[in-house]
């Protein structure tokens, strides 16, 4: 389902990972947290055409509930609020191991958690 790209079965991974937040997942690049890839979820189907602009609703959302307002995009939010600098490179190498699964169906070891 991944494979397709799209934006709604993306956010709904997102989703599943979110469950898994705290749970440090070795990814080939280094360990990253069910967070963070759940964060890689979202960014992914934001570039497949969700809204992730200034008014997106996590956005909107955020800032109405948290006071986090000002930011220009989802990923600038992220930047800002989510993550240390390190965390921020290690979350755009997380991306490109997502983004070359949806393409080949061949998911990084490690990724899906054993439930």
């Amino acid at each position: 389902m991944a494979s397709t790209g799209d934006p709604f079965i993306l956010n709904k991974i997102a989703d599943f990972f979110a469950k898994f937040k705290d749970r440090d997942f070795n990814m080939p690049n280094g360990s990253v947290t069910g967070q963070e890839i759940k964060l890689a979820f979202q960014l992914l189907a934001f570039q497949q055409g969700e809204n992730c602009g200034a008014d997106a609703p996590q956005l909107e959302s955020a800032c109405i509930n948290l006071g986090r307002c000002g930011s220009n995009s989802l990923l600038d939010y992220f930047q800002t609020y989510e993550l240390t600098p390190a965390r921020a490179v290690a979350l755009q190498e997380l991306q490109k191991l997502l983004r070359d699964g949806i393409a080949t169906g061949k998911w990084p070891a490690g990724l899906w958690p054993r439930l």
